[in-house]
């Protein structure tokens, strides 16, 4: 049977002179379209099942006052314990889980337990509104600042403005008793 000269030449060969496209040129002369077809997908598979992380199991732990806090929050800045829920009137439950505090005053971060930088609606629990000092522990920065909205009872609304990421004191008077409290702030585009 008489057979075309395209036939008779290699692949290789016919690919490079045909005008049909070149499926493995590349592979020329070590494997067919199929064949390199096989050998991708098992390279990719051995890829995939890789686990391209690295971690670190020596590492230290780090003190968080809460699980869905992103790590790590300095030593040098321990975190205050949040409440229960469970522990916790309805209406406070209400307004938000995340508490932390004493019997004299009650902080509520309205959100989440994260701090970050930027504006931070924040509920207050205590028998006044409390005078409240706010500090940048390391380093400086301008001033925070609070707006009081108004008061609810005894729960009292506000905008704290933290300009900048670091362990912040709050200094909250109440009655003549002192509160002091650390928060660790953030960046504002951190979410949990």
């Amino acid at each position: 049977m008489f057979k075309p000269a395209y036939e008779s030449q290699s692949t290789c060969s016919r690919q490079a002179t045909s005008h049909q496209p070149q499926i493995s040129l590349w592979f020329c002369g070590f494997a067919s379209w199929r064949e390199t077809l096989l050998l991708m997908v098992a390279v990719l598979s051995v890829l995939s099942s890789c686990d391209y992380r690295a971690t670190d199991a020596n590492a230290p732990p780090y003190p968080t006052y809460d699980a869905s806090l992103p790590n790590p929050i300095p030593s040098s800045c321990p975190q205050n314990t949040t409440l229960d829920p469970a522990t916790l009137t309805a209406d406070l439950r209400a307004r938000t889980p995340y508490w932390i505090g004493n019997a004299t005053l009650l902080v509520g971060r309205a959100d989440s337990p994260v701090w970050r930088s930027g504006d931070n609606r924040v509920w207050w629990r205590a028998a006044e509104q409390p005078s409240v000092q706010v500090n940048l522990l390391e380093g400086s920065s301008p001033p925070a600042n609070i707006l009081w909205k108004d008061a609810q009872s005894d729960v009292y609304a506000s905008t704290v403005t933290l300009p900048k990421v670091g362990c912040w004191e709050f200094l909250a008077t109440v009655k003549g008793q002192l509160v002091r409290f650390l928060v660790y702030v953030y960046p504002s585009r951190v979410v949990p």
